[in-house]
């Protein structure tokens, strides 16, 4: 076997006569294994731990860059990365040689993927046969391991800039000094491609249909990262008051604050992004008062909750009215250093909708948890109800842990304030896992904790939970700790025999949220063991599941009827009956209401601004006001005045917009300026 390089500067491993029609055309051609190698950039940090090397089931061995990473905040540690991409139509092999002494033992993770490596002498080496994300670990070095990241074969790759498009070729790129951020808008495309690194972050506010996409790199590392944990940090990308987001392929590292936080957004997907972090505040994914997120087949390892469901912190003031609805992460894999994997409800306050609804994790391994040494920190799997708000249709589903710390607990449900909460929790209920399973004996225990007889946990499901390869069927057995605030709290093992389908969903509505989108709600279903989930029918064709009783159907045609029915279904894939047919015809306005005018505010002593404002006009009729508080979303009204309260001192800009109820908004009217003085 030969290499042999095309203008993108890409090691594609070809066979001898391809290699020659390369010299001759200078195209990509690739007829044997079709694995793709991206070169480094002159100036990329390496790590020199691991030599790394790839090849089609016996041919030539090419040269893999090893990338550093740092992780673990205690202690900086620097481990390796690489990646590659293959079609594999047929197995890929993959060789690592440790620079320095022998290699005692090896493990390949998650344990679930089953590939063994062969070690001989200072070299080992194994088998993919698939995209695959895996951490190898030599003698037991989790801080110092090496990730090998195996992307699918790359169907559409950008070679230009062009209207809308940001291309970023191999090499070395920055926004401003490396600190700086591009702010995308409508319609705009980042691609990043392999063998690129963009220094800098990215912004989508109030966006739609924005891609974020390629096999290169997104780092953070030229920002100051010697910051004070409670001092504010930038986020790799920032995404705000959008719908139609995708963020896909990319690998991002060296965050200093939030990775990737998706606040009051709508329809927004991530799939195949690598994430490695280190410092206090990385988390990795937060979507914060948000509807429809999809995190899919996707790598986490950070210093903080790898996803962390939130809506709002209550000491900053927010006037957030947004709960979050309808998340799922799945085909994924999680690992924190410092915190929990997934976590619900860490900040939860809002003026509106204080629920959380239709939460899905499934297929997801989780390769090593080390939860922060309080009470209310633990669990890799967690939920934290506090502010008043309901926790609900939480499915934790086809999971495996592999490691957790001494500190560190398989689950915790509770409701009790935190120190990011400014009350108890309102209620949790209706939270199912189903095949999770812990491989290796709890450390510490497991909670379901009530807070009140006002403020409850109802209904908690465990079916095939496993402690070390061991099914649970009571508390006691799965070292899980409840109080008198707690009921509805059952155990199955080794599948129940259950074949009873749910109830029929009863009182099916549908309501055109716009001109391309229908929004439906039902009364939810019953079962002998409960309820798994909804499928959901268009036209009599399925077009997504919920795990809750709403979903919102998109990509729709405006001025076209469609209908729209719903069954229910349990753990043992029992199905109900379709419910009664219901019709909808979204709307075709796409005309927005006139922008609101005469905007002026009044300050109080209190330190609130009242805003005041002309009505603005529709062709059907205007639905409410959105209220902009220094350029960010910080409310609605129905009506022609806002209260901001509890303001900051310092100068702070206002503007309002107004939208119908086929979610067209106005332009925002001209900003005004109010003055907090103490």
């Amino acid at each position: 076997m030969m290499r042999c390089f095309d203008p993108r500067r890409k090691f594609i491993v070809c066979g001898l006569i391809a290699s020659l029609f390369c010299m001759l055309s200078l195209l990509p051609l690739s007829l044997k294994a079709e694995i793709t190698v991206y070169p480094a950039p002159a100036g990329a940090s390496g790590n020199t731990t691991f030599t790394v090397q790839v090849r089609a089931s016996g041919g030539a061995w090419t040269n893999l860059f090893a990338y550093d990473a740092v992780v673990d905040k205690a202690s900086r540690s620097h481990m390796s990365l690489v990646y590659f991409d293959s079609d594999f139509t047929e197995n890929v092999e993959v060789k690592v040689t440790k620079n320095s002494g022998t290699i005692g033992s090896a493990k390949i993770r998650p344990l679930s993927a089953g590939i063994t490596p062969a070690v001989s002498g200072n070299t080992l080496t194994f088998t993919m046969s698939a995209p695959k994300k895996v951490s190898v670990e030599v003698d037991n070095d989790a801080y110092h391991n090496l990730f090998v990241f195996a992307n699918g074969e790359e169907t559409h790759p950008v070679t230009a800039s062009g209207p809308g498009i940001y291309y970023f070729g191999p090499g070395v790129h920055y926004i401003g000094d490396g600190t700086g951020t591009l702010n995308l808008t409508g319609g705009d495309k980042v691609y990043i491609a392999g063998g690129a690194i963009l220094y800098g972050s990215l912004l989508v506010a109030y966006a739609s249909n924005v891609t974020i996409e390629g096999r290169g790199i997104l780092s953070g590392s030229v920002f100051d990262h010697d910051v004070g944990d409670n001092d504010p940090k930038p986020s790799m990308i920032t995404i705000g008051g959008s719908t139609g987001i995708n963020v896909k392929d990319i690998i991002v590292l060296d965050t200093v604050g939030w990775t990737i936080p998706v606040f009051e957004s709508d329809n927004v997907t991530f799939d195949n992004v690598k994430i490695i972090g280190w410092t206090v505040n990385s988390d990795g994914i937060i979507p914060q008062c948000s509807r429809n997120v999809t995190i899919n087949d996707s790598f986490i390892r950070n210093n903080d909750d790898c996803v962390s469901i939130k809506l709002a912190y209550y000491a900053e003031g927010f006037d957030n009215t947004q709960g979050s609805h309808n998340i799922v992460i799945q085909n994924s894999t999680l690992w924190t250093d410092q915190g929990r994997a997934i976590l619900v409800g860490p900040e939860s306050y809002s003026v509106g909708d204080r629920t959380y609804d239709g939460i899905t994790v499934k297929n997801v391994d989780i390769l090593r948890v080390n939860n922060y040494n309080y009470d209310w920190s633990r669990g890799v799997l967690a939920i934290n109800a506090g502010d008043d708000v309901t926790v609900k249709n939480v499915t934790f589903q086809d999971i495996r842990v592999d490691s957790i710390s001494s500190v560190t607990s398989l689950f915790s449900l509770t409701m009790a304030p935190t120190p990011f909460h400014g009350s108890a929790g309102s209620l949790i209920r209706n939270i199912s896992f189903e095949n999770v399973s812990l491989n290796m004996a709890n450390q510490k225990s497991n909670v379901i904790y009530g807070y009140d007889t006002g403020r409850v946990v109802d209904g908690v499901r465990f079916t095939n939970f496993k402690i070390n390869n061991t099914c649970v069927r009571s508390a006691a057995a799965g070292g899980i700790l409840t109080n008198s605030y707690t009921r509805n709290i059952t155990f199955t093992c080794d599948g129940s025999g259950d074949t009873q389908a749910p109830t029929v969903p009863t009182d099916l509505k549908a309501d055109a949220l716009s001109s391309t989108s229908v929004g439906l709600t039902w009364t939810a279903s019953t079962d002998n063991v409960g309820v798994r989930g909804y499928k959901i029918y268009r036209n009599d064709a399925q077009v997504g599941t919920s795990a809750s009783t709403s979903f919102t159907d998109t990509n729709l045609t405006a001025g076209t009827t469609y209908s729209y029915s719903v069954s229910a279904y349990d753990a043992a894939g029992n199905e109900s009956a379709k419910s009664a047919a219901v019709l909808v015809r979204p709307s075709g306005d796409t005309q927005p209401p006139t922008v609101p005018a005469n905007l002026r505010a009044t300050v109080s002593r209190a330190r609130t601004a009242t805003l005041n404002w002309t009505a603005s006009a529709d062709n059907v009729a205007v639905a409410g006001y959105n209220i902009y508080r220094n350029g960010i979303r910080a409310g609605t009204s129905i009506g022609t005045s806002y209260t901001s309260s509890a303001l900051a001192r310092g100068t702070h800009s206002y503007a309002v917009s107004a939208f119908d109820a086929s979610n067209n908004e106005s332009a925002r009217s001209p900003v005004v300026y109010v003055r907090i003085l103490r």
